[in-house]
């Protein structure tokens, strides 16, 4: 890296520091707890699906059916929101990197520092959900469309 200013070299190292210690750590956690959140998101999603049922069929008291669908709902959107804002905490560095772009500096050092944008991506670290897609802002809508589908789903696969 040939930056003609000591201190736009010494920003972007800092920064780089960063991104390489929030994308070890996430990793470390990602593999650490990626079967107990693929668990959690498959038990929720079952759990809401059969409190949904329950609703339709009123099977059993109206007042703890409530109670079991809140609860669900209320872990699901907590836990969700936790590891959103994982994801949202390791790519701060992103946000550091983006607006150093937009300050006057040499050629040499905006495309460092454009590079180093293309490498890093908005949310290129954070957990997943086994492994297969990270849990984002983006996430969120997914999940939302599938418990969506299978609400709107259920009155047909109790036809017997």
């Amino acid at each position: 890296m040939v930056l003609q200013n000591p201190e736009t070299a010494k920003q972007i190292r800092e920064i780089r520091h960063l991104h390489l210690l929030a994308a070890k750590s996430t990793l470390g956690l990602d593999t650490f707890l990626s079967p107990s959140i693929l668990g959690f998101y498959c038990f929720i999603l079952l759990e809401n699906f059969m409190v949904f049922q329950d609703i339709l069929q009123i099977n059993g008291n109206p007042f703890q059916i409530a109670i079991r669908a809140f609860m669900s709902i209320v872990t699901l959107v907590q836990i969700t929101y936790y590891l959103v804002s994982v994801n949202r905490h390791a790519s701060y560095c992103y946000q550091n990197v983006y607006w150093l772009s937009f300050k006057n500096y040499s050629k040499e050092a905006k495309i460092e520092i454009n590079i180093f944008l293309q490498q890093l991506g908005p949310s290129d670290i954070g957990l997943s959900l086994g492994k297969v897609c990270l849990i984002t802002p983006e996430f969120i809508s997914n999940l939302a469309t599938l418990m969506l589908s299978l609400g709107l789903a259920a009155p047909g696969l109790n036809r017997s």
